[in-house]
């Protein structure tokens, strides 16, 4: 039988009283087009009122097909101000949060770890269940902001749960839109399932032009289980550093090609015999295991530029880029092997993106005006960068 309003608004403002332990596993779909969509049909509304809070927005379109959707899967423990999440997503991305009461370790395959474990980085948060998809756990944030109406029922994760159709309540200042963030900016539609014993949602489907765009859904939940101590303590994977924030979040330092190139620990890679024209820019982000960038531009040839990122391969992840794109193509050339992309959008010059790995190091070439099969030469003649400064004579 279907809930009235009354019961599952009772049940959702109800919703974080109702367990004490929680470990759940959650599966986020996501749809990019139909993201961005979303997002600029939202902000180009918000344009049109008086005090939106916006002066201008200008969202970027694309001419290409729609890029592939992704999926995140995490599991989550949380008992108090206890918390552990483990997640993965598209590419072999990887991230851990534990945190216990004040004290916070967070790593990522790509950024490393990082922690507040030093007494002054105490005040800094993680944003506590925020980043666990507290807004399921937690539903009375949202709830006031949504127009509510009961259509069923219906069972997720062996549990049986109302099915509720929403709409966000009309929006005059800009407050609700951020409240629903955590649902999905720019819906139009949402479709919730709510626990009918907890309160909690089982299941969000945003949807913008009755296409989901995004869908959170509960594949495993356990409430009031007792959960072990050792759950919530970090370990860092193999060969990981925890550095603290201010070590993790170092200004980069800009300097000479060699100069970086030594103080790296990895090897540093730089294309040679660049013809005259050029100029360069070289910078370290993080500690020596962190980023290396490398910048090469020329305003005589119409902002002609390449950007060359490197760092350890086995944890860089993807940047900017979906790795599981189908539009990426292996090309061998010089004897490597290299995956490219090109990316058009309106208004704005092509982007060739060339990917390889060069003894131990991930680098990816970003290039603008510069022709694919220039860019791809480019990465072929990559040579190890000296650690000496050139001589004089």
């Amino acid at each position: 039988m279907a809930g009235n309003l009354g019961e599952v608004l009772a049940a959702l403002h109800g919703a974080t009283p109702r367990w004490q332990t929680l470990h759940a596993r959650v599966r986020h779909w996501n749809h990019a087009q139909r993201r961005h969509e979303a997002f600029r049909a939202h902000a180009e509304e918000r344009q049109g009122r008086r005090n939106s809070g916006f002066s201008s927005i200008s969202v970027g379109s694309t001419d290409r097909e729609p890029d592939p959707e992704t999926t995140m899967l995490a599991e989550l423990w949380l008992s108090g101000d206890n918390v552990r999440s483990e997640e993965s997503g598209p590419g072999g991305e990887r991230g851990l949060l534990v945190r216990r009461g004040e004290l916070w370790w967070r790593y990522s395959s790509r950024n490393g770890a990082i922690s507040n474990e030093r007494e002054e980085d105490r005040h800094v948060s993680t944003g506590g269940l925020s980043e666990t998809f507290g807004v399921l756990w937690e539903p009375w944030q949202v709830a006031g902001n949504l127009e509510l109406e009961p259509a069923g029922e219906t069972e997720v994760a062996g549990r049986g749960a109302w099915l509720v159709h929403a709409r966000p309540r009309p929006d005059t200042d800009g407050r609700s839109a951020f409240d629903l963030h955590a649902l999905g900016m720019g819906a139009d539609e949402y479709e919730l399932a709510v626990d009918r014993e907890r309160g909690i949602l089982l299941r969000v489907a945003s949807r913008h032009g009755g296409l989901d765009f995004s869908v959170m859904e509960v594949e495993h939940v356990e409430l009031d289980e007792p959960i072990a101590d050792e759950v919530f303590v970090f370990e860092a994977p193999d060969g990981v550093v925890v550095r603290s924030l201010e070590e993790a979040h170092r200004p980069p330092r800009s300097a000479p090609l060699h100069e970086v190139a030594a103080a790296a620990e990895f090897e540093v890679w730089a294309p040679v015999g660049m013809a005259k024209g050029w100029m360069a820019s070289a910078m370290l982000f993080g500690d020596e295991d962190g980023q290396v960038h490398l910048s090469y531009h020329r305003t005589d040839a119409g902002a002609t530029s390449v950007n060359i990122n490197e760092a350890p391969a086995d944890r860089w992840g993807p940047i900017g880029y979906n790795p599981d794109d189908p539009d990426w193509a292996t090309e061998t050339h010089g004897g490597r092997e290299m995956r490219v992309l090109r990316r058009s959008r309106r208004g704005m010059h092509p982007v060739e993106i060339v990917n390889l790995v060069l003894g131990g190091t991930r680098i990816e070439l970003q290039a603008r005006n510069l022709a694919l099969d220039q860019v791809i030469e480019l990465a072929a003649s990559l040579e190890q960068a000296p650690t000496e400064p050139p001589p004089l004579f």
